[in-house]
């Protein structure tokens, strides 16, 4: 074989597999967002106001929130949100400014935003990095208005 030959043909096994890799890693990307605990263990669903909220500390001011109290309706909606697993870079610099913070019966919460979701499960902070369309999750707070309206 000549040299000529083998060169092209590891060229092309190379772009192969570069392709394949780059397939394999966007498969699994699409992601239904899991809460912390089972929808009974929920006490409160706020609507915050993103500059209320202390990330590092997974806590907010509830002076400006709206309360949602038809749990079964939130996670139906919630459930129709598509998550992506956030790879690289930063996410979009255009956010939402109202997120979703949840409180559950043992002491654990957790706010869910389109770019971040923080955590505090059993004491420990947990930081899930997905991020979902900013028009889907906008939908979705607009529906969740609705909800605490009913």
């Amino acid at each position: 074989m000549k040299k000529h030959s083998i060169c092209t043909f590891s060229l092309c096994f190379l772009l192969l597999c570069m392709i394949f890799f780059a397939l394999i890693g966007c498969e699994k990307n699409e992601v239904s967002y899991e809460l912390l605990h089972d929808k009974s263990e929920i006490s409160n669903i706020y609507l915050v106001p993103v500059d209320s909220i202390d990330a590092e500390n997974v806590t907010c001011d509830l002076d400006n929130s709206i309360e949602i109290t038809n749990v079964d309706e939130f996670v139906s909606e919630l459930n129709k949100l598509t998550f992506y697993r956030h790879m690289f870079g930063d996410p979009e610099s255009d956010y939402s400014d109202t997120a979703v913070y949840i409180l559950y019966s043992n002491g654990d919460r957790e706010f869910i935003h389109h770019q971040v979701q923080n955590c505090i499960k059993n004491g420990e902070i947990i930081c899930r990095r997905l991020i979902c369309w900013k028009a889907s999750f906008d939908n979705f707070l607009r529906i969740c208005n609705e909800i605490s309206e009913k």
